[in-house]
Formats: structure tokens, C-alpha cells, sequence
């Protein structure tokens, strides 16, 4: 059988091996499904061809992110998704994340598919971002789904104290989509702000639907009217052939836009017809913006893609991960979704749009900065922040 010394040692191998492998099994225990280490993120885009550009640069902007902060993107597993243009293939594309276990939602791009994405969050116990969908019904009576770029209520309400106080505007011609529930919404919220600012702007509105366009009808508007300021509620491609049309009859009548206008390349495209033309619109994201994240973030772009020139889209889709991922830390995990809500709902994120929180909103829309930029065909250049206040907007 041996000597006692040889007894005793191999005792002493036997219990530290029974020992290490109880360690082994807790170990293996602790990382089972039920308790997930990893933040399970889709990334949903609206975009229907095989890869847009746009897909393109939210690609980029959670490359950039990796890069710059390695050891968050390390606690992210991420997955990238096209929605369906039909409501049924995108229900069971949704459906499918659930039953993955996937807890956060980031997109899609469009007001009408993020509407649906967030009630399907509401029900599912997930946290949905949205970082580009503006509209305010996408989060107002919702918990769990946040807005990073300002809403219709919220740009209504600056682009009105806009027109008035710094442009002392008196007669302002609104065109209105009625195909947009954003067109639709910002119009009344600039109606009922001009009203409470002032009772003597004469406001008229243009109605239209679309490709839909009576244009001898809308001349009649503006020779009736003579407005001092035309402002557009729809996005630049659905409104061109309108604000060309009344700079035909007018050169000198100034535009003020909605965040919808703000895309340098159809901008850039559009004012080559319309050379004195002059249009205030907000940008949600420039590269003009001052501050260390923007910096930051536009370096690395530059690092990663040879000196190109980052879209917003990589910008949102950066600062999204970026506050997702500061408010999973500050819960602890990702374990306990409400606590980060708590997180989400109470800290000022730092991103490359300036400092942004959903403090004292109920609307979940961001209270941040509002960068106003005046553009012509000779130049683009920001001229007023104006900040997104909730209480001085209901």
C-alpha cells in the first residue's frame, strides 16, 4: 500500500482535484443562458436595398465604437437587421429577437416603423432606442423607448421662438404634408407656439398629399399672403418641387425647415437650383459641433476610413451604443431591465451631439442642443444653438 508519506500525498491530490472541479461546475453554473454576461443588441435598419449607404454608415459607426472603447464593445453582442417593408414579416422578424433572448433594440430609421418597434418593446420587457426617428408619439406613454434625436413638439416649439424673436417674421406660409404624421404634428405645435408668442403673425397653411401638388393653388396662397418666411414641415425630397416652385414667384422669400431637410448631399443638390435661395433648418448632428466625443469620434472615423467624412448616421448609432452602455454599467448588468431605465431616465449622457438627457421629459425625446444652420449655394454655416427645454415647450 505504500508509506504513510505516499498516503498522504496522494490524499492531498484527490481532495484539491474534487475541489477544483466543484469550482469548475459553479463556474460553468454562472454562465448558463438563464444569466446572460453579454448586452444582446439588434441593430434594425429601415433600409430595403441589399446594403444603402445607409446601412453602410451604421456599420461604420459600431466599428468606430469598438474601436473606441474596446472593453464596452466586449459586453455588447450585436446583431444587424433589415425590416420588412410589410408590418407581418417585420412582426415575426421582432418576434423571433424575443425568443433569442435579444433585450435591447436599436432603430429602425423611419417614424412609422419605430412606432411599431417601440409598442413591440413596450409589451416585451425590452429597452428600443431610436436614434433618428423623430416623431413624439414613437415614446410619449411609453417607458422602456427613448428618442435620441429631438422631436417634432420639441423643434416646433425653438423653430418658432426662432422665426419670431430672431427673424420678427409677421406673415409665415406653412406647407403640410398630409401624408406625414410628422408634417402633421409639427405644423399644429409651430401653430400653437407662433399663437402664444403673438397674436399678430398671420399664419396660412398649404395643404398637400404627397406627389399630390396643386401648384396654381399654392400660387394663390402666396400672392394673397405675401409671406416673410415660408416654413416646411416635410423632409426635402417630398417638399423640392414646392419650395421651387414659390422661389420661382418669389427668390427672395427665406425658408425655415425641419430636421427632415437636414442631409448635406440633397441639400448641396437641391440649392444648385435655387441659387439665392436662403434655408434655416436644424441638424441633429454636424461635424461642425465642438465638443471631446465629436472629436473624438470624427478622428477615429477618419482613422478607420481614410479621411472620409462621417454621416449622422454613423454619429446616432455611435452615441446610441455609447449611452446604452453607460447606463447598463451604472445597473450593474444587464440583468434588471427597469434599473436601467432608472439609469436611463436620470444621467446627462456625454456624445458627439453635446450633452443630452430625458430628465423632466415625459416624452423620453432628448433635452439637448438644436444646432440652427442657414445655407445657400456658396456656404452652410451653423448660426444660433438653440436648446430643447421641456418645460418651456408644453
Amino acid at each position: 500500500m505504500g508509506s504513510p508519506r505516499t498516503v498522504l500525498f496522494y490524499l492531498l491530490v484527490l481532495g484539491l482535484s474534487l475541489s477544483l472541479g466543484r469550482l469548475t461546475a459553479l463556474e460553468s453554473q454562472d454562465e448558463k443562458p438563464g444569466k446572460p454576461v453579454a448586452a444582446s443588441v439588434a441593430i434594425l435598419s429601415s433600409a430595403q436595398s441589399e446594403e444603402s449607404q445607409e446601412d453602410r454608415e451604421i456599420r461604420r459607426g459600431i466599428r468606430v465604437f469598438n474601436f473606441s472603447y474596446p472593453e464596452k464593445a466586449k459586453k455588447l453582442k450585436l446583431s444587424f437587421h433589415k425590416l420588412s417593408e410589410k408590418t407581418s414579416g417585420s412582426y415575426e422578424m421582432l418576434q423571433k429577437l424575443k425568443n433569442e433572448e435579444v433585450q435591447f433594440l436599436i432603430g429602425p430609421n423611419t417614424n412609422e416603423q419605430s412606432m411599431w418597434v417601440s409598442d413591440f418593446a413596450e409589451k416585451n420587457q425590452q429597452i428600443c432606442l431610436a436614434p433618428r426617428a423623430t416623431y413624439s408619439k414613437i415614446t410619449v406613454g411609453k417607458k422602456n423607448s427613448f428618442q435620441l434625436s429631438v422631436n417634432e413638439i420639441l423643434q416646433g416649439a425653438a423653430l418658432s421662438r426662432f422665426a419670431i424673436e430672431d427673424l420678427k417674421r409677421k406673415n409665415i406660409l406653412i406647407l403640410v404634408n398630409q401624408q406625414s404624421v410628422f408634417s402633421q404634428s409639427l405644423t399644429e405645435t409651430v401653430e400653437k407656439l407662433i399663437g402664444e408668442i403673438s397674436r399678430e403673425i398671420k399664419i396660412a397653411k398649404y395643404l398637400y398629399r404627397g406627389s399630390e401638388l396643386d401648384l396654381l393653388g399654392l400660387k394663390k396662397k402666396v400672392k394673397t399672403l405675401s409671406p416673410d418666411l415660408v416654413f416646411v414641415s416635410d423632409d426635402i425630397t417630398s417638399s423640392a418641387v414646392l419650395v421651387k416652385y414659390i422661389y420661382q414667384i418669389d427668390p427672395l422669400i427665406p425658408f425655415l425647415a425641419a430636421d427632415p431637410f437636414d442631409d448635406y448631399v440633397k441639400v448641396r443638390k437641391f440649392l444648385r437650383d435655387v441659387p439665392k435661395m436662403r434655408i434655416y433648418f436644424p441638424s441633429i448632428w454636424s461635424s461642425e459641433i465642438q465638443n471631446e466625443i465629436n472629436e473624438k469620434f470624427q478622428e477615429t472615423y477618419h482613422t478607420l476610413f481614410k479621411n472620409e467624412i462621417p454621416s449622422r448616421a454613423a454619429a446616432l448609432i455611435y452615441d446610441s451604443l455609447k449611452v446604452l452602455t453607460q447606463a447598463i454599467e451604472l445597473a450593474g448588468g444587464v440583468e434588471d431591465i427597469d434599473k436601467i431605465r432608472y439609469f436611463l431616465e436620470r444621467v446627462t449622457f456625454e456624445t458627439t451631439q453635446g450633452n443630452l438627457s430625458f430628465k423632466e421629459t415625459p416624452s423620453h425625446s432628448p433635452i439637448r442642443d438644436i444646432y440652427l444652420k442657414v445655407s445657400n449655394i456658396k456656404s452652410t454655416k451653423n448660426i444660433k444653438i438653440l436648446r430643447s427645454k421641456w418645460k418651456e415647450n408644453r
